[in-house]
């Protein structure tokens, strides 16, 4: 083997050895259920580890399904939004081995909701409380889609009708075929299964890093210097204030006047039959349900004129039928937070996630008793 003309053989053992004890390495780190506890940032990264987490707990899981309002994206840290305060609340309650899942991720949809729901009834989670947000009922722009992050389509791969989902969510073959090559890859190559949840995790941010140079890898991983690695990161310090909606820019005050303008009622959007779906769906697999309206920040309402409150209730009304319907519990928590802890008309800082948790961690200790005991 010292031939020469086996060098490249060498090298190339010596490349895949190092690549398989890398793996080894990231599959024992992320083996622990405490590394990260929602997805990041914009994207969905963490989604692979926290539907391990969830499989490996042998105690009480909540799933926590929704987007940037429940998932607390810049307005607090990994351990401070509410869906892991819940679970901090259930333990201090006598529920010790309670693990909750935050699976929301900013710009989720009901379709993405719904494909989230289809592979976390596969892990059998002890309750799982769903996100209805006034917002996702408006048919402006982006939020006239049905799905926001194409790639959760890959968790009903097995759905028996897929292909009818997928022609709602205006995915094509090829594209579908692309996304379950990719997860495919994922699924047996930890390094690749976790490689965005970790660039994530560091820089706190969705968009790609760039490895065209050393310096750039240096920009983005300086483990030396921590004031320059936290200077990059969003810092929730900063979104705690009170009263931030009183300053919010122009441009993101249009914005929201523009999405509460075309709010429906009329059920005619696609995001009320996705949302019947995903009713339906939880009633067919006797899951543990909660739909909660999130809160609202009827002061910015007030004051922009954005529209009449009897318009919120009709969704409400309505959103609470669905529920109902199906065998779930509603519950409306639009006055649940403080004017003072909204940084525009729907998202909270970290004192509102407070308040929510609390709010939240009563009722659920109302209506169920989580099991402390390990699976079958």
């Amino acid at each position: 083997m010292n031939d020469p003309k086996y060098r490249f053989f060498r090298i190339a053992a010596f490349a895949l050895i190092i690549l398989a004890l890398f793996d080894l390495g990231l599959r024992f780190y992320f083996h622990s259920e405490t590394r990260i506890f929602r997805n990041v940032s914009k994207g969905n990264s963490s989604l692979p580890y926290l539907f391990e987490v969830m499989d490996r707990h042998k105690g009480t899981t909540i799933a926590f399904l929704g987007s940037s309002v429940m998932q607390g994206y810049i307005n607090c840290g990994d351990r401070e939004h509410f869906p892991y305060l819940v679970g901090e609340n259930l333990r201090k309650a006598g529920i010790k081995r309670t693990r909750t899942i935050n699976l929301a991720s900013a710009g989720n949809h009901f379709g993405d909701d719904f494909c989230l729901l289809y592979e976390t009834l596969k892990h059998k989670p002890d309750l799982v409380i769903i996100e209805v947000h006034f917002k996702l009922f408006s048919t402006y722009g982006e939020f006239a889609k049905a799905i926001s992050h194409e790639d959760n389509t890959y968790y009903i791969r097995d759905y028996p009708e897929r292909d009818k989902l997928l022609e709602m969510f205006q995915i094509g073959n090829s594209d579908y075929r692309q996304i379950l090559f990719e997860n495919a890859i994922k699924r047996v190559w930890a390094f690749y299964r976790y490689k965005d949840m970790v660039t994530d995790h560091w820089t706190d941010s969705s968009d790609p890093p760039a490895f065209l140079s050393a310096q750039s890898f240096l920009d983005t991983f300086d483990f030396t210097n921590y004031e320059a690695k936290m200077a990059r990161r969003h810092n929730p310090e900063t979104h705690d204030q009170e009263y931030l909606w009183k300053v919010l820019p122009e441009n993101l005050i249009n914005r929201d006047i523009s999405i509460c303008n075309a709010l429906d009622t009329t059920q005619t959007s696609v995001n009320w039959v996705i949302l019947k779906m995903i009713a339906e769906l939880g009633k067919q697999h006797k899951q543990k349900m909660i739909f909660y309206f999130s809160p609202v920040n009827r002061a910015f309402i007030d004051q922009y004129q954005l529209f009449d409150m009897k318009k919120l209730d009709d969704i409400k009304m309505e959103a609470a039928h669905i529920a109902l319907e199906y065998g779930h519990y509603f519950l409306d928590y639009t006055n649940v937070v403080k004017p003072a802890f909204f940084s525009d008309t729907d998202h909270i800082n970290r004192s509102g996630h407070r308040q929510v948790a609390e709010r939240m961690s009563g009722d659920i200790l109302k209506r169920f008793k989580p099991r402390a005991k390990k699976k079958d």
